[in-house]
């Protein structure tokens, strides 16, 4: 045993060189403790030298008491010899650690995330908040950051602080680089953004005389004109998805346009009768409402084409917009001169917008059959079977096929048309789950029509599966700008911000979404009470978990808050009272096994591990080589002590899907080799594992390495703590 390394109420071990004071007095440890143990470590980083002097290597009670609960840290700037490192030292960051290292809890920072901004805002030039309350400060701080200045003293402490790490060790380099870089953003979407005088939403149009019978022709109108407008390079276009809800409601356009971030709406109503059919427009000035332009249109249904054209060219011409040459023939393209084959993809676009995929999939043969030229069927037709095959888990032999089939048949009719490049990269990614040949399709589809949300999702979708994370970032916030309303692009936004570790930004966005109720899945909810735990703050987790809305994710998330509480009984009660479904599954006797572990109950864990390995070992002779089901299979291996069965699985899972081919997956599949180590008694390459993955996005967080009894086995290796600080900033990444 380390001799500085002590056992508080024969519980807690620390080191007492990092060691708070109310660790030091047998108390709790909070939050405030990890705070003050981050600020330790920063300024031995900063200084070379650590905050406490102890008279001897083996500490006794006594000094320990003295030192840590009484002994005030020296400024950091008056530690360091070289005057231009005291220079940059003094003032903010001794503010900043000072504050970190206060012995009262209550007047340290209240989260880890408080205090990563505080730095950030010290390297890009703004006022920190543990100097806030002094005027003077910022008075000079306004003066001192001036646009010359601060570029130069950011650049000179950000080096200053690199140089240190590197000094120091590479226990912070990394993380305090990225720190140092990233400025936060305001949550996009949800009313948030500001408004571009070029931005607009497209109301679903009424129908006269509420002919429900025509309501689909009137939305295949309005899809029409959002596609036409979204051609259009300098406009920002709402998705149909965000103003579908508002069909048949009163409508403020102001709140309107406030809560899709536009400047302004189009509303209107749809009349068909016979070979006749009259459109009604109106573009309103949603700041002011304010009607700027109106039009009605009343013409031959063959001519419905035209109709669209000219009334998206009309609304483009009085958002002052111009119109490329390209941009012009993609508004004016007829996507068939078969009005009946026309009217059978409509019908199917509602069809498959209710989730009668199959449907669907009959409306657009017809359609095909009638004209077989007709490019965007085939797209939407290869849209269908791929969200069959994803999402409906329907593997019908030849399913794959047939999307690809539909793809490709859109990419040789019509090459420039952008949805034909869409289709063929939803069948790289949804189908057979190429990310480089996604990355790649989307970048040979014509620059017009590549700014609507689909386009730029499926973009930020591949990105992070790449690695490619500040753009998947910059790509997913533009996605929830154009769709603000869908919850899937929310909820991908979310995740990715989680991924970074940027929990703020991840539950602003979180609770943006679930005020607008922009969903009735608890799938949100969960998201969020992810980003609270990763910040330590595991009762408010708790606490969203419980008024959330059922989803398929909300029992696993409600058991792991009860074990990052170490509230097992709870996690018990949780497990007993799952539906008869989840009962079945492997989900709940692997769960069950892992409290059971946690909880001692060696008996228990047994018996659960053994009843989830014999339902995952039935599962991989249909899916062999499903690599998350083999990870959860050598967890359940390492529990019931078959260590070369365990790690031949964990290992396997990674050659199956390795971090070069999945940014996105495999760093939980590293982990869970990780685990697996500590499982079998390899303690010593699971902190060599953890140390490869702590720093990358979507590797295990603060409140996953400081609260889940999963790391029990390797917790009180001084390593550990290295690996504490690591995991509390922010990863490293492109």
């Amino acid at each position: 045993t380390n001799p500085v390394e002590i056992t508080t109420l024969g519980q807690e071990r620390l080191t007492p060189i990092s060691a708070s004071p109310e660790q030091a007095k047998g108390e709790p440890v909070t939050i405030s403790s990890d705070i003050y143990g981050l600020g330790v470590v920063l300024y031995e980083m900063l200084t070379g030298v650590r905050p406490h002097r102890f008279l001897t290597s083996d500490p006794s009670r006594e000094e320990l008491v003295e030192v840590v609960c009484k002994q005030l840290p020296t400024l950091p700037s008056l530690v360091v010899k070289d005057r231009e490192r005291q220079r940059q030292l003094r003032g903010d960051l001794d503010a900043i650690l000072l504050r970190a290292l206060q012995k009262d809890p209550t007047l340290r920072y209240p989260s880890v995330a408080e205090f990563a901004e505080d730095i950030r805002r010290h390297l890009v030039g703004e006022p920190v908040r543990a100097r806030q309350h002094k005027a003077g400060y910022r008075i000079k701080n306004r003066l001192l950051h001036n646009r010359t200045i601060q570029v130069s003293f950011a650049a000179a402490i950000l080096a200053l602080l690199i140089a240190a790490a590197f000094i120091f060790g590479s226990r912070m380099r990394s993380g305090l680089k990225q720190l140092g870089m990233q400025a936060p953003a305001a949550s996009p979407g949800l009313g948030n953004a500001s408004l571009s005088e070029k931005s607009i939403a497209v109301l679903p149009f009424d129908i006269f005389n509420n002919d429900t019978d025509n309501a689909y022709f009137a939305d295949g109108v309005q899809e029409a004109i959002i596609t036409d407008l979204a051609n259009v390079a300098a406009l920002k276009v709402i998705s149909r998805g965000s103003v579908a809800p508002y069909r048949g409601k009163a409508k403020n356009e102001r709140e309107l346009g406030q809560t899709l971030g536009v400047s302004y709406v189009v509303e209107g109503s749809v009349q068909k009768a016979g070979d006749r059919v009259r459109v009604n427009a109106q573009l309103i000035d949603a700041r002011t409402m304010t009607e700027v332009w109106a039009q009605q249109y009343d013409r031959k249904l063959d001519d419905l084409f035209g109709v669209e054209s000219d009334l998206a060219q009309a609304i483009v011409s009085q958002l002052k917009g111009k119109l490329s040459p390209d941009e012009k023939a993609a508004i004016e393209n007829r996507p068939t001169k078969d009005m009946l084959a026309y009217d059978l993809y409509l019908r199917a676009r509602e069809s498959f917008f209710q989730s009668n995929c199959q449907n669907a999939v009959h409306l657009l043969e017809q359609a095909i059959a009638r004209d077989p030229q007709f490019a965007l069927a085939y797209c939407s037709l290869a849209e269908v079977q791929l969200y069959m095959y994803r999402f409906n888990k329907d593997t019908t032999p030849g399913r794959l096929d047939h999307a690809n089939e539909a793809a490709e048949t859109a990419l040789k009719l019509a090459p420039k048309l952008p949805q034909s490049h869409l289709a063929k990269a939803q069948y790289y990614y949804y189908g057979l789950h190429d990310y480089e040949r996604t990355e790649r399709e989307l970048a040979t589809a014509p620059s017009s029509g590549t700014d609507n949300a689909k386009f730029v999702d499926l973009a930020a979708l591949t990105e992070r599966r790449l690695g490619h994370w500040k753009a998947a970032i910059r790509d997913g916030e533009k996605a929830v700008e154009l769709d603000p309303q869908s919850p899937f692009i929310i909820n991908e936004l979310v995740e990715s911000y989680i991924s970074v570790r940027r929990f703020t930004d991840a539950e602003r966005l979180a609770d943006k979404g679930i005020k607008a109720m922009v969903t009735q899945s608890g799938y949100l909810w969960g998201l969020k009470s992810q980003a609270l735990l990763g910040m330590g703050r595991i009762k408010e987790a708790g606490a969203v978990l419980e008024n959330s809305p059922a989803d398929m994710s909300h029992l696993y998330r409600s058991v792991m808050v009860a074990m990052f509480a170490g509230d097992f009984p709870r996690a018990f009660q949780l497990l007993a009272n799952a539906t008869p479904l989840e009962k079945e599954s492997d989900t709940v006797p692997f769960f069950d096994g892992i409290v059971a572990r946690a909880q001692h109950n060696a008996a228990r864990a047994r018996s659960s591990f053994q009843l989830a390995r014999d339902r995952m070992t039935m599962k991989l002779r249909e899916h062999p080589d499903d690599a998350e089901l083999i990870s959860n299979l050598s967890v359940a291996d390492a529990g019931l002590g078959l260590k070369e069965n365990a790690l031949h699985e964990a290992r396997r899972a990674i050659e199956l899907c390795p971090l070069s081919r999945d940014a996105v997956d495999a760093p939980g599949y590293q982990t869970m080799l990780a685990l697996v180590y500590a499982w079998t008694g390899e303690h010593d390459a699971a902190l060599t594992q953890l140390e490869k993955i702590v720093r990358m996005p979507r590797g295990p967080d603060y409140g996953e390495l400081r609260f889940n009894p999963w790391w029990d086995e390797i917790r009180t290796d001084p390593r550990f703590d290295t690996l504490l600080s690591q995991a509390a900033l922010p990863p490293v990444y492109e």
